[in-house]
C-alpha cells in the first residue's frame, strides 16, 4: 500500500495555521514519513502566502515531495492530477493522511473528494495536526466522523 501525507492549507496567512501545537504535530508525522521514505504532498491554495517555513524546513529536500496547487477548498483534483504527473497514476491501492486546516472546509472536502476520486483508498485525518479557525461546535466538527484518527480536535 502507497502512503501520503497531505498537509493541506499550512500557509502564512491562514489564522488557524498558526497554532504551534498544530504544526509541531505536522512536523511530527513528516519526520515519520521521511523515516519511512513515504510521499509527502505540500498542498496551497492558489494565490495565498506560500507554507510556513518551518513546515517548509522540515521536509527539506526530500526527493519524495510533490508541491500542489489547487483554486478551491477540495484539493483532490489538483492532488489526483500531481501524483499522475509522478507516476502514480494506475495506483489503487492508496492511504491518504491528511492535516492541515481549515479542517471544516479544505481537509474536510478534500478527504470526501479523495474517497471520490480513489474509492479503493483509504482516507484518514489526523485531528492533532488540523486546526480550524471555525466555531468548535458547528456543523464542520460532526460531519464525517468517519475519516478521523481520534474523537476531538485541537484547536487552539
Amino acid at each position: 500500500m502507497v502512503e501520503v501525507l497531505v498537509i493541506i492549507d499550512m500557509q502564512k496567512n491562514f489564522k488557524a495555521s498558526r497554532c504551534k501545537r498544530t504544526t509541531q504535530n505536522i512536523i511530527r508525522l513528516i519526520k515519520e514519513f521521511k523515516k519511512k521514505k513515504n510521499n509527502i504532498l505540500i498542498v496551497e491554495y492558489s494565490g495565498e502566502n506560500a507554507t510556513r517555513w518551518d513546515i517548509v524546513k522540515a521536509i527539506g529536500s526530500y526527493n519524495h515531495r510533490i508541491f500542489v496547487n489547487k483554486n478551491e477548498d477540495d484539493g483532490a483534483k489538483d492532488i489526483q492530477l500531481e501524483l499522475c504527473r509522478n507516476g502514480y497514476c494506475e495506483i489503487s491501492d492508496i492511504s491518504f493522511i491528511l492535516c492541515g486546516v481549515n479542517f471544516g472546509a479544505c481537509v474536510l472536502d478534500t478527504a470526501v473528494g479523495l474517497r471520490k476520486r480513489f474509492p479503493n483508498c483509504k482516507v484518514n485525518v489526523v485531528e492533532e495536526a488540523c486546526n480550524d479557525d471555525n466555531n468548535p461546535e458547528s456543523d464542520y466538527w460532526k460531519q464525517d466522523k468517519k475519516y478521523m484518527v481520534k474523537n476531538s480536535i485541537n484547536v487552539c
